[in-house]
């Protein structure tokens, strides 16, 4: 505040931050997306499935990291 008072002559109002708004999963839903990347050598791959449902309400969330390294499905 004060530097940009006293370098640039700019008045700031300060507060804290606001959420203009907040987003809840409403339905289950899945997702599925590829990263190829061949530059030479070996290259780079990802591939991601993403599946999302909703909790009930002011249970907050829950992160399950499912993961299949070196699994083919």
């Amino acid at each position: 505040m004060d530097r940009l008072a006293r370098e640039f002559q700019v008045a700031a109002d300060v507060s804290r931050p606001h959420v203009a708004y907040k987003e809840a999963i409403r339905r289950h839903a899945e997702g599925e997306g590829k990263f190829i990347r061949q530059s030479g050598g070996r290259g780079q791959y990802a591939h991601v499935k993403l599946h999302v449902a909703p909790l009930p309400r002011g249970e907050g969330f829950a992160f399950d990291n499912s993961s299949a390294w070196g699994k083919h499905t």
